[in-house]
This record gives C-alpha cells, sequence and structure tokens, in this order.
C-alpha cells in the first residue's frame, strides 16, 4: 500500500522528479497497475532481486518467496512501460549444481534485462552460509577471521558439486552471455554504448 499511495501523491502533486531503487524491489510487490503509477511519478529503473533462475534453488536455499514465472511477466510489464530493468543473481551456493547455475545464466539471456548483476557467494563470518561451509569442509576458516579472498568477486568454496575455479568461470560466461543477448536483440543500440562494447570485449577473453 506505501509505494501506491507515495506514486499517487508525487503524480497528485505533479512533482517533476525521476526516481529508481538500486537497493532492489520485491517482485511480489509488483503488478502492472503499482508499475503505470510508478512510472507516471518519475521512475526510470527498477532493480529486481531474483538470485537465481532455479525455482528450487530460490524456495530451498535462498529460501525467498519468489515465483520466478511473475518475474517473467513483470520484467515484460516493465519493459512495456519503458522502465529499465536491472536483476540481481547470486551463485555458487552451498546446495546449488552447476546445472543450477546454467539455469540461471539461460534465465539471464532470455529475459529482457538492461543490466545484470551476477555476485559469487561470499561466506561471510556470522552468515548461514559460513556456518555450512565451515561444517561441510567448504572452505578452509583463516585463523584470523574470514579468506582474504572472501569479496563476491572471488569464489572460496569447493562443493562436492562445483571448484571455485568453475564457477568464477561460470560467472564470466554469465556475464558474456547476457552481452551477447543485448547485442542480439538490438545490434545497432548495443553499439552506441562503449561501455557495451567494453564488456562483451573484456569476458569474451576471460572464457
Amino acid at each position: 500500500a506505501r509505494p501506491r499511495g507515495r506514486c499517487g501523491r508525487q503524480c497528485r502533486r505533479k512533482l517533476k522528479i525521476s526516481w529508481t531503487n538500486p537497493n532492489g524491489i520485491l517482485v511480489n510487490s509488483l503488478d502492472e497497475e503499482l508499475i503505470i503509477k510508478m512510472k507516471e511519478s518519475g521512475c526510470y529503473m527498477v532493480s529486481l532481486g531474483i538470485e537465481s533462475g532455479n525455482q528450487e534453488v530460490v524456495d530451498n536455499i535462498v529460501k525467498k518467496p519468489l515465483s520466478l514465472d511473475k518475474c517473467r511477466r513483470i520484467i515484460k510489464i516493465l519493459r512495456k512501460h519503458k522502465i529499465s530493468v536491472i536483476g540481481f543473481f547470486v551463485i555458487g551456493m552451498p546446495g546449488e549444481t552447476i546445472e543450477n547455475i546454467k539455469e540461471t545464466i539461460n534465465f539471464i539471456k532470455t529475459n529482457d534485462f538492461d543490466d545484470v548483476m551476477v555476485s559469487i557467494a561470499s561466506p561471510y563470518p556470522g552468515t548461514e552460509i559460513w556456518d555450512i561451509a565451515i561444517k561441510e569442509g567448504y572452505i578452509t576458516q583463516d585463523p584470523y577471521g574470514a579468506p582474504k579472498e572472501l569479496k563476491p568477486k572471488f569464489a572460496t568454496l569447493n562443493t562436492e558439486e562445483f571448484t571455485s575455479k568453475q564457477v568464477e568461470s561460470l560467472r564470466n560466461r554469465a556475464y558474456f552471455e547476457f552481452q551477447l543477448s543485448k547485442l542480439r536483440r538490438n545490434p545497432i543500440k548495443y553499439f552506441l554504448s562503449y561501455r557495451n562494447y567494453t564488456q562483451i570485449s573484456r569476458y569474451s577473453k576471460l572464457l
């Protein structure tokens, strides 16, 4: 109710402002009525925390009340109303498989995102993923705390399903496949952006 009310007040006051939500919005809270109000109130970009392209991973590992089918519908509605869409994803979680990660890559390249962020699961001390990693032997605990390489762009977990190197390679593959999907959708627009050119060049060299 709050987003609807806020958007409605901005429209009634005819405030000429532009806004976005860089930290993400709950997909289940969106419908076309609200999206129209968001657009009318000045929203130009929405970030969606989807996390995975596999529903079982979303349900049982991420444990997020999220329907991937609804995500697909909402992305189409946002694009219909000319609101840019950014997708947030995480790969390399304990319990995930290489096939699950490939499904995430497929989800990324088959939906019309303007940009995506693909992070690698990082087992920070004090989190559930840290406890699982230590218990299962997926990571060796540093005597002074977290491993020095513990950053979202580096993989540190080695499970029965994947190695850290495989996860980093799949992350690079995800970005490359995403850039290719953008290129195929609109090649002229794609190469008008220097950033697109540098991104596809960068990740093609890392494959």
